[in-house]
């Protein structure tokens, strides 16, 4: 369960996903307990959070400290797929559901293999 792992990281509930215009995006809208984190590129909307933009007290500074602690995880995940596996850097792909079956051989394979 994704938003549980995300949970232990820095103490925000329900989040599923964390999204980056470097990354595949297929964003869904989510059932409303469960949110996409995303960055300052995207707007933000009911169902993605981002970091406060204009940080005005000690609340919205450790928001984005919390922010920044979970989406680092995913943004090293992907830069080791991507070093790992070089298919996965530029994508030129019509179909998402193409990028996403690719990108989710990427991270078996990756897992089989192992690193230490």
């Amino acid at each position: 369960m994704v938003y549980l792992g995300f949970k232990d990281i820095g103490g925000f509930g329900n989040i599923i996903c964390t999204i980056d215009g470097n990354h595949i995006i297929l964003l869904l809208k989510q059932p409303e307990i469960y949110w996409n984190q995303g960055d300052l590129a995207y707007l933000l909307s009911n169902f993605l959070i981002k970091p406060f933009t204009n940080i005005q007290n000690n609340l919205h500074l450790q928001f984005n400290i919390t922010h920044f602690l979970h989406y680092v995880v995913v943004e090293n995940a992907f830069g080791r797929l991507k070093n790992r596996f070089g298919c996965l850097k530029e994508l030129n792909i019509r179909k998402i559901s193409t990028a996403v079956c690719l990108t989710e051989c990427c991270m078996i394979l990756h897992n089989f293999f192992g690193i230490k």
